[in-house]
């Protein structure tokens, strides 16, 4: 009896409306890895210059965990981990560089 009613249901579907919510799951992972993307990028701005080494170590691990490459290939996106880690990296030395700019010109 279960086999019938899913069989029904798999051959009512109509194809404009199952696009629409493929293309809301991806919006979904879509936030969800600039979410991840943002925390990150918080937690190195905060972190001392001298651990940062640990802390973009740290975040990495979630990045290149098969949970995250789970994620990007749900959401559709190719990201690479060394992408961003080289964007968490940079992102300190620009940070760094300015609050050392605006204090000099204090």
């Amino acid at each position: 009896m279960m086999d019938a009613i899913g069989n029904e249901y798999l051959t009512d579907i109509n194809p404009a409306i199952l696009k629409e919510q493929v293309q809301a799951c991806r919006r979904l992972w879509k936030m969800v890895i600039i979410y991840a993307l943002r925390e990150a990028r918080e937690r190195i701005a905060n972190t001392n210059p001298k651990y940062l080494s640990k802390a973009v170590a740290k975040e990495m691990k979630y990045f290149r965990s098969p949970d995250f490459e789970e994620i990007c290939v749900r959401a559709g996106v190719p990201i690479k981990p060394e992408a961003i880690e080289k964007a968490l990296r940079d992102l300190r030395r620009w940070n760094f560089h300015m609050t050392t700019t605006r204090t000099s010109n204090v």
